[in-house]
């Protein structure tokens, strides 16, 4: 489990989910660019939430270990679709396009 920390809440949450988050943030900002996403997470009490969390440029995010003991969040399909995401806007990056594009419903952010 990690921590997903920004400056409304810490959120504990699947390693890999945490990991993409990350990675989808960075990427976002490279490209001076943000995104919504919603993902699951543990509260101080066990139970599983859902938080929408604001992603990439000028957006205070980060990611930490975490031990506290959890039962693992159930993220597999989220994390790969937020990995999905990441490479897409690491390929815009890498092409310099200049066509935001939103991986949610593909059409042009802008």
């Amino acid at each position: 489990m990690k921590q997903i920390v920004t400056p409304f809440g810490t959120f504990l949450t699947d390693e890999v989910l945490a990991d993409a988050i990350c990675r989808y943030s960075r990427a976002l900002a490279r490209v001076h660019d943000s995104a919504f996403v919603e993902i699951p997470y543990r509260d101080a009490h066990g139970l599983v939430r859902r938080v929408v969390l604001r992603v990439g440029w000028l957006v205070s995010i980060d990611v930490a270990s975490s031990t506290l003991a959890a039962e693992k969040v159930d993220a597999d399909v989220i994390a790969t679709e937020i990995i999905r995401w990441s490479e897409e806007v690491e390929r815009r990056e890498a092409i310099g396009s200049s066509n935001p594009y939103d991986p949610i419903d593909g059409k042009a952010t802008r």
